[in-house]
């Protein structure tokens, strides 16, 4: 799946803080999706000490740090219903 973000409403410096994530961002999204939590989780912390103001990425940490302690099923694809906006 693809996520895109629009960054063009974005202040310049806010702009360049998220997109100075965005490698990070990727890789930890692929951790997350191969369950690899506590790596992704690593890899999440070090985005967030670049760009502490991004929400995508505190989202991210919780999940992760939430399936750390009860991890999903075994036919988990990555999949997270939102029952909220």
């Amino acid at each position: 799946m693809t996520l895109y973000e629009v960054l063009d409403a974005e202040e310049p410096a806010r702009r360049a803080a998220k997109e100075s994530t965005i490698a990070l961002l990727d890789e930890a999204r692929a951790l997350y999706s191969d369950a690899r939590f506590t790596d992704a989780g690593r890899v999440i912390a070090a985005a967030r000490a670049i760009d502490p103001r991004d929400a995508a990425l505190e989202v991210l940490a919780a999940r992760c740090s939430r399936y750390e302690l009860d991890p999903p099923p075994a036919e988990w694809q990555g999949v997270e219903a939102l029952d909220s906006k």
